[in-house]
């Protein structure tokens, strides 16, 4: 975990004054200020960051129309995407049938632009180098980063209004960004410490820009739960998930496609993980209504069975 002296220190060279802001028709909450200071304690800047909560989700889920003297309800199309690394920001819509429609953006370049950076902010550390001019160099290479997300960002909404309507799907769970850490601390993870977390904000600002909407949905196991079946499937490589359900039609799966088509299908209210591994893949299935709910959305995993 990154200790407390490490964090706030992200928009020191330029502040992001759209990060965080309520997006589309996504549900606001109060606000946090957070004050953006430099590791040598100077104020820089203040960004504002909504409090998000588990689950947090649009009022606006759904339209009831009238059908043949009935009520029928029909869902705004959600469009999950995970983000990552080697893949920046993979998109799935619920409505296709696989996975193999999904539509994803690599982060190969921004992650060796991090590197890059990462390599030469120490060698500027252990030089005779200024503070000024550190923090000059950090600041347009942080420039250069921020357009290449918005870039991203743009691409990914672009392809998200072809749907009408369209709602934006991703995880819960938000790091909050900070560059510094990432290039001083010798432990930190670029994705947790920089890249994910101004991904996820980045994607909300360009969303408002597109008037789509945003929501999050729980996070609990979605890297590994087969979007066909909802059983915890194997991670047996880093960019694949084999579903090991020998009822399910899904086998091998790309990870990061199937965690979008996930996030996608969590969208839909009632939408529960089984919680079952592959050692118990040959139990009997289990029925949406048995499912237990996903961590979040309180208490741990349990399996039926384990019901009084």
């Amino acid at each position: 975990m990154r200790n407390e002296r490490s964090r706030g220190n992200e928009d020191c060279p330029t502040d992001d004054s759209t990060a965080g802001q309520p997006v589309g028709h996504e549900n606001t909450y109060p606000h946090q200020t957070v004050e953006t200071r430099i590791n040598d304690g100077t104020l820089c800047s203040s960004a504002q960051f909504p409090a998000e909560t588990p689950n947090s989700r649009t009022t606006t889920q759904y339209d009831k129309i009238l059908v043949a003297g009935e009520d029928a309800i029909l869902f705004e199309p959600s469009i999950g995407v995970d983000l990552g690394e080697y893949n920046l920001y993979t998109a799935c819509p619920a409505t296709i049938p696989d996975w193999k429609g999904a539509y994803r953006i690599p982060g190969n370049d921004l992650c060796t632009h991090l590197d890059d950076l990462r390599e030469q902010v120490a060698t500027l550390l252990a030089s005779d180098a200024d503070r000024d001019t550190i923090v000059a160099c950090v600041k347009q290479h942080r420039t250069d980063l921020l357009e290449t997300l918005a870039d991203a960002a743009r691409e990914l909404c672009e392809y998200a209004s072809a749907y009408d309507r369209p709602v934006l799907v991703t995880e819960d769970s938000h790091y909050e960004p900070d560059l510094w850490a990432w290039l001083t601390d010798p432990d930190a993870h670029r994705g947790t410490a920089w890249l994910l977390a101004m991904a996820h904000l980045r994607l909300r600002t360009v969303a408002a820009e597109y008037a789509l909407e945003v929501a999050t949905v729980p996070e609990t196991h979605s890297s590994q739960e087969c979007h066909g079946c909802g059983v915890i499937g194997d991670r047996p490589r880093g960019k694949t998930l084999r579903c090991c359900n020998p009822d399910c039609h899904v086998d091998v799966v790309h990870a990061d496609y199937n965690a979008a088509k996930v996030l996608a299908q969590r969208y839909t209210p009632g939408q529960r993980c089984v919680y079952r591994s592959c050692s118990r893949s040959r139990s009997p299935p289990v029925t949406t209504a048995e499912r237990p709910a996903l961590v979040a959305d309180g208490g741990p995993p349990r399996s039926p069975s384990d019901d009084p």
